[in-house]
């Protein structure tokens, strides 16, 4: 079938305004220094809510974790160690008042996106010689189901990045504020499941800012 011209010159005119506004919010680095990624759409759909788990979007506290230079055998390992330690972290006096306890957390092997940390022309900054930045800061339109990302280092590489820093990056912000948080581990951490239970408490959102 074969549209009129005047018909035709609407719908390329209409094709032309959607592909503009949707190349405006993909893959784009501001002079702010944030990037954004995504479509535009997503964004009507999904908001901020109450809670932990932070966005619309997500029905349940879920984690993500990725192998980064090592082995990606360990990511089984990694899974099995954060589930259980999960067990522990579900005993946290505020995990059902903040949403966390809606239903079962899942851990899945595979993140939706590279580490932060790895991102093309990216700078990390210490703040405070406590945490690392992260620039340009990734501001997503459409978040991931994940509130936390995990990635496993070789540890002479997490040495190398963090050296003392604490290991928590901003992975997705969300309508100005962080709504997924990566952990970044050594691979000889995936050992100490009392240490691994404390610093997922942290990328959840179950910590208290004044102890870091």
């Amino acid at each position: 079938m074969r549209l009129p011209k005047s018909r035709l010159a609407r719908v390329a005119g209409s094709l032309l305004v959607i592909g503009a506004a949707a190349g405006s919010t993909l893959g784009v680095t501001t002079p702010l220094g944030v990037t954004f990624q995504g479509s535009g759409a997503a964004q009507q759909q999904v908001r901020r809510v109450e809670g932990l788990l932070l966005t619309s979007n997500r029905d349940r506290l879920a984690i993500c974790v990725q192998a980064v230079g090592v082995d990606s055998s360990l990511q089984k390992k990694a899974k099995s160690e954060i589930e259980e330690a999960l067990t522990e972290v579900a005993r946290h006096p505020r995990w059902e008042a903040s949403g966390l306890g809606v239903a079962s957390p899942v851990v899945d092997i595979g993140c939706p996106s590279p580490p932060s940390v790895y991102r093309a022309g990216v700078r990390l900054d210490r703040a405070g010689g406590k945490g690392l930045l992260v620039s340009p800061l990734v501001l997503v339109d459409e978040p991931s189901e994940y509130r936390a990302f995990v990635f496993i280092l070789p540890p002479s590489e997490f040495d190398r990045l963090f050296a003392g820093a604490e290991p928590y990056v901003s992975e997705e912000l969300f309508a100005m504020g962080e709504v997924t948080t990566g952990l970044y581990l050594s691979s000889a951490e995936l050992n100490d499941q009392p240490s691994l239970t404390e610093k997922l408490k942290r990328p959840i959102g179950l910590w208290e800012p004044s102890r870091w």
